[in-house]
């Protein structure tokens, strides 16, 4: 165990002329270190090894727990300690144990506590690594720490493949155990219930809405108040669509089966709002047909021997496989005028070019869109129709094809002033980010917190094994309370703050707060010098279309930067994390749509950490959250408009490590004497030696790392320093010659 705990140390470091003075505090838990390279510092990461899908987390007689198959406890949510890396034992060789959840078993109700004990039961997904067959076992603690394989497992046995995930809970109404699992290539969530934990019957499941382009996974299930009314709850069912993205549905759970409300968005339309042209609910009589490939009438589902159909918005659709592809048409509409800036459809079916929607003015094409592949699943595209706000137009529908996927499917045209050009299928999204999978909500077996708490596993399965850290992989979210809100006009939002504890890790010392100031295209914020990419912004910017585009742009040095923009010509948010060292396999740019019904300023609320961004949008209807490896040093903060925008407030805050490391090297001169930066030096290819020609026969060399530790240095010969005993990461060299001191940065591979 290393103690690095370190306070108000003087450092006479230069001969009595340069004094260095570190203010370092570090807690040391079990040998955990946490000052690696790109290591979060808000965010719970283990201290070695994979960290995957969330399975837990919970609180039980005052202490919160979280599990991943490793374990980690808290007292606040805040600061956490690892307790170990694998919970689980005694599972039969040739079975892998993946994702599931843990429940505390308060009544006994599976007869396992052992004299006072209350037994904890972890039911999680057994895969049989010979075949792929999957299902459920249990394992039991008596103390919180390690679970043990039990010997009745499987306790739900199947012969399925893609039958994963399973998260319990105590439903009261029925006194009985519930349990929500994948059916993952059906895209299904099949529910069963139990008495004892230990036997499973199934009751209902729950399948054909939402996206499903990709398998389904790691399913939830919580009951939350409507606008903060207890007398009126509903059923939030979440689910993760591989390899990133969170899903929801609202409804009803009577003890056996969900039912989607009939209010639910993918139902109404409401959370994508305008001015609804045709939602296909009822006939076709807006239009004109010519041929036989629309049929007479708008259609409920597939048409014979047509692949499945998914992501409708209501109970019907436009189809144009009436006679299969072999079958072309025309659908014209009525005239329609122009008051809005983009035209919004959901398509799907082809993406040849002889399928499409356009748009008529004076006989004339003046936008067109299609499908983006050859798929039956509907996505979000657009049209920019504002060159034309005034003037009137023909909607067409046209089918001219006549070969394998020559035909198309509409669902909900829409004029609106948000371009939804997502290419998205049609589903209640959780979040818009790319690293934002895999959500669990907290279970409170003390009852004394009605907030309804949530996090989720920031990766992404395209590029989870391949991140650039060392020793460990992987992280979670920030915790965060979720709001259920409705309103006619928006429909349901799912609201969701960072938790009020996040409070604790602001630094008063070095924070700033202004308002209202106006800019013209860059503005360096100069008084805000964080020490590293550790800080939380809060910010509002006046919406003004005529002046552009404009931001904030986040770990900023030398060709790095993290970019959050909002268009205000299309209402669209965006990070853009292209000027990272890190490819994200392409993952580049992620944008969310802004309903502003009105407003006036747009205000975020983002945390920045080491390796991650989290953004809060439009009173947190909206979130972005994105993995982004910043490279520590490049710290700088600046806001951006393409022409001048006039800021409300800006609010920001360096942040805290939740592992109390306490990053800050203060250096005080004698004498006037001053430190000289230099640029940046590397290792040579071997990773053992750096040279620097500054280092003379006299020298002082000394070699400082992130927060503020004198590593052991030793000089080879003049002019070279070992460095092979360092870890990988950011280092400072500090060379004093004869009084004047030079500081190099260097970076060790």
């Amino acid at each position: 165990m290393q103690n690095i705990f370190r306070n108000n140390i003087l450092i006479n470091a230069f001969t009595g002329v340069l004094i260095l003075m570190f203010f370092i505090f570090s807690k040391s838990v079990l040998g955990q270190d946490y000052k690696e390279l790109y290591r979060p510092q808000i965010h719970v990461s283990p201290t070695t090894g994979f960290m995957g899908d969330p399975n837990g987390p919970l609180k039980y007689e005052g202490k919160y727990r979280f599990y991943w198959w490793g374990h980690m406890d808290s007292n606040d949510l805040i600061y956490w300690r690892e307790i170990n890396k694998d919970v689980l034992n005694g599972t039969p060789s040739g079975f892998g144990e993946w994702s599931g959840c843990v429940v505390i078993d308060t009544a006994n109700t599976s007869g396992l506590s052992q004299g006072s004990n209350v037994p904890r039961i972890a039911l999680f997904t057994l895969n049989n690594n010979s075949n792929g067959n999957q299902s459920v076992a249990a394992a039991v603690s008596q103390n919180a720490g390690s679970f043990s394989f039990l010997d009745k497992n499987p306790v739900l046995q199947t012969n399925e493949k893609d039958f994963r995930d399973p998260q319990v809970f105590w439903h009261n109404p029925t006194k009985k155990w519930i349990m929500i699992i994948t059916k993952s290539d059906q895209r299904t969530i099949r529910f069963y219930s139990s008495k004892n934990l230990l036997q499973w019957e199934y009751m209902s499941e729950f399948k054909g809405r939402g996206a499903v382009k990709e398998v389904w996974e790691v399913p939830d299930m919580f009951e939350i108040p409507v606008n903060g009314d207890n007398k009126n709850k509903k059923w939030v069912l979440t689910c993760g669509m591989g390899p990133n993205r969170m899903q929801y549905w609202v409804g009803d759970f009577d003890g056996t089966r969900f039912t989607l409300d009939t209010k639910d968005n993918l139902l109404t339309g409401r959370n994508f709002q305008g001015d609804v042209f045709e939602d296909f609910e009822t006939d076709l009589k807006k239009w004109t047909i010519t041929g036989q490939a629309f049929g007479n009438s708008p259609v409920e589902s597939e048409l014979p021997e047509q692949q499945v159909v998914s992501g409708k918005m209501g109970f019907q659709y436009l189809n144009s496989y009436h006679g299969k592809d072999l079958s072309v048409g025309l659908l014209q509409s009525t005239p329609v005028k122009i008051n809005q800036p983009f035209l919004n459809v959901l398509v799907g079916g082809g993406n040849t070019g002889k399928v499409g929607i356009r748009v008529i003015i004076n006989q004339n094409e003046i936008g067109s869109t299609r499908n983006t592949r050859n798929s039956e699943q509907f996505m979000w595209r657009s049209i920019d129709l504002s060159k034309y706000i005034g003037e009137t137009a023909i909607i067409e529908v046209f089918d001219e094809a006549t070969g394998d996927w020559g035909h198309i499917n509409i669902d909900q045209i829409i004029f609106s002033d948000v371009q939804l050009e997502l290419r998205l299928e049609n589903a209640n999204w959780i979040d818009f980010g790319t690293d934002y999978y895999a959500g669990k909500s907290l279970r409170n077996y003390d009852a004394d917190d009605s907030r309804l708490i949530y996090m989720a596993w920031m990766g992404n399965w395209t590029y989870a094994q391949n991140v650039p850290t060392s020793p460990w992989k992987g992280s979670q979210s920030l915790f965060r309370e979720m709001e259920l809100l409705y309103s006619e006009k928006e429909g349901y939002s799912l609201i969701q703050k960072p938790i009020k504890e996040y409070l604790v890790l602001r630094k008063s010392d070095n924070e700033i707060n202004k308002t209202t100031f106006s800019f013209k295209k860059e503005l360096k914020i100069n008084d805000f010098r964080i020490p590293w990419n550790v800080a939380e912004f809060k910010i509002s910017f006046e919406i003004t279309k005529e002046n552009g585009s404009f931001g904030i742009k986040l770990a900023q040095g030398s060709a790095q930067e993290i970019e959050v923009k909002f268009d205000p010509q299309a209402n669209l948010l965006s990070v853009n994390r292209s000027q990272l060292p890190f490819s994200f396999s392409g993952l580049q740019t992620t944008t969310a749509p802004i309903f502003l019904n009105g407003k006036k300023e747009i205000d975020l609320h983002i945390f920045l950490d080491q390796a991650s961004i989290e953004v809060f949008a439009n009173d947190y209807k909206t979130r972005l959250s994105l993995l982004t490896f910043n490279e520590p040093d490049k710290n700088e903060v600046s806001l951006f408009s393409e022409n001048e925008a006039k800021v409300k407030y800006l609010h920001a805050w360096e942040l805290k490590s939740i592992w109390n490391i306490i990053k800050e090297v203060k250096v005080v001169l004698a004498n006037e004497k001053e430190v000289i930066e230099k640029t940046t030096i590397y290792p040579n290819p071997s990773g053992n030696s750096i040279v620097c020609p500054s280092i003379q026969p006299r020298s002082k060399v000394y070699i400082i790392d992130l927060t503020g530790h004198i590593m052991d240095c030793i000089l080879n010969e003049p002019q070279t320093v070992d460095v092979s005993k360092l870890l990988p990461g950011t280092y400072f060299l500090v060379v004093n010659n004869d009084g004047i001191s030079e500081k190099f940065k260097f970076v060790k591979i």
